[in-house]
């Protein structure tokens, strides 16, 4: 016969390990979220689910004639802190991919699975829970320590979610977009400190020994929270999409997934780096533009720049401005990865392959062809914004960019369409890049000379 708590543990368990499912569902199917951002609000509620259920089996009595299903719980539970964390992750930053390294975490579940096997597989279960029930475990050392490591797991899970969201509020010069989300994400971790609270902390006081039968119901705050956080980044996602097609218009694709995801401040200043610059130059776009009419020049260079933009973007190169004819794009900027050199020079080969495409079209409605020059650089620059309070434009500033313009208008003199300083040469890692020497020169403004290398075109 049942006792009036053991059904009264069940019931909880099982309304609170359906809430949960429901949950799950609804996660996997909420529009507007990433599908990263689903599957982690998916895996996260039907954990949860396990717990809640298995919890309450095992409070209610069903399972007391088999102890190797003691640890039945801990079998998935132990990844509900894991997922929780990488869900505060991705409430924080909804907009891009967590970095897959974020995802070791989930090597805290192991523990837990692993008392739950080892129990399964001991010759004497009883015996390993009634010393767990003693609170003697002395004897049995490598599941002590796993299951210390499981009871710990949750709080430091919830503990490090918590760090990052102060951090996230505390670098909230990023504006209240960023204020906003951490707020959200703080919803659900403050039901999962709730329910470790009452079942887990509790009951180790000596406190409330009933307590955690409770545990199961009380993760429903977290879950009405982590889905009304959820709802709320998919609303902010959709809001910011529009923003950022608006934006992309008038400052660098980027920058402007920096400003929305709070990494870059609004205000005049900027940071050193090291990058790559590439510049390119329509060769006597000014006689060509001459033979044609204001609407023919305006309609084919907008042409033009389209196409070239979209080469210098599948590269990962950022558009700084486009100076009449004339194309800036800056590699290793905002962030760079040791790439930016050889991403620059494939680019290159891209936009003359681009180029060709191009004439095709062109030279069809009766144009003479275009012919481009490519001068690339690499080396120190200052990133930042530039102006004044009312008005101001995300530049690169330096001698690097200089040089880079010199290097390009070489390369009509030395019929190379594509010229590189040897700073660029140096940091390219790509063997299919064939680079020849194209000798020492003086370039405008410089007392020196400086070496130069021309990129072979593939094919």
């Amino acid at each position: 016969m049942f006792e009036p708590l053991q059904v009264l543990a069940l019931c909880l368990g099982l309304v609170a390990a359906t809430a949960h499912l429901f949950g799950a569902a609804i996660g996997l199917i909420l529009e507007r979220t990433s599908k990263e951002l689903s599957r982690l609000v998916g895996a996260t509620f039907i954990v949860s689910a396990w717990y809640a259920a298995t919890v309450g089996i095992r409070h209610s009595g069903l399972i007391d004639d088999s102890p190797h299903l003691q640890a039945l719980p801990m079998l998935l539970a132990g990844y509900l802190g894991p997922f929780l964390y990488l869900l505060t992750r991705k409430l924080l930053d909804p907009f891009g991919p967590l970095d897959r390294r974020n995802y070791w975490t989930l090597l805290l579940g192991l523990p837990g699975s692993a008392v739950f096997f080892t129990l399964v597989l001991s010759d004497d279960p009883l015996a390993l829970v009634d010393a767990a029930n003693r609170g003697d475990m002395t004897t049995y050392l490598l599941p002590s320590v796993a299951f210390i490591a499981n009871a710990l797991e949750i709080v430091l899970c919830v503990l490090a979610s918590v760090v990052i969201i102060v951090r996230s509020y505390a670098r909230a010069e990023a504006g209240s977009g960023q204020r906003s989300r951490a707020r959200w994400a703080f919803g659900p971790i403050a039901g999962a400190l709730l329910a470790v609270f009452v079942s887990n902390i509790l009951p180790a006081l000596g406190l409330g020994f009933n307590a955690s039968i409770f545990g199961p119901i009380l993760t429903l705050p977290m879950l009405v929270l982590a889905l009304a956080a959820v709802r709320n980044a998919g609303q902010e996602r959709e809001a910011l999409e529009n923003q950022r097609k608006v934006m992309s218009r008038y400052l660098p694709r980027q920058i402007v997934d920096q400003i929305i995801i709070g990494r870059h401040r609004l205000s005049l200043g900027g940071d050193l780096r090291v990058a790559t610059i590439l510049i390119s130059d329509i060769r006597d776009f000014t006689r060509i533009s001459e033979q044609l009419s204001p609407e023919e020049v305006v309609s084919g260079l907008n042409r033009y720049l389209t196409t070239m933009t979209e080469v210098v973007f599948r590269h990962g190169g950022m558009v700084d401005k486009f100076i009449g004819d004339s194309i800036l794009a800056v590699f290793g900027v905002p962030e760079g990865d040791g790439t930016d050199a050889t991403r620059a020079l494939e680019c290159a080969q891209d936009m003359l392959a681009a180029l060709e495409r191009f004439n095709g079209e062109w030279t069809a409605d009766g144009h003479a062809p275009l012919a481009i020059g490519i001068g690339v650089h690499r080396g120190p620059v200052l990133s930042g914004n530039v102006g004044s309070e009312n008005r101001m434009d995300f530049t690169v500033i330096g001698d690097t960019v200089n040089t880079a313009s010199r290097v390009e208008a070489l390369t009509k003199e030395l019929g190379a369409p594509v010229l590189l300083t040897a700073d660029v040469a140096s940091a390219v890692d790509v063997e299919a890049l064939v680079l020849r020497p194209a000798g020492d020169h003086v370039l405008r403004g410089r007392s020196g000379s400086t070496a130069l290398l021309s990129l072979a075109l593939p094919g």
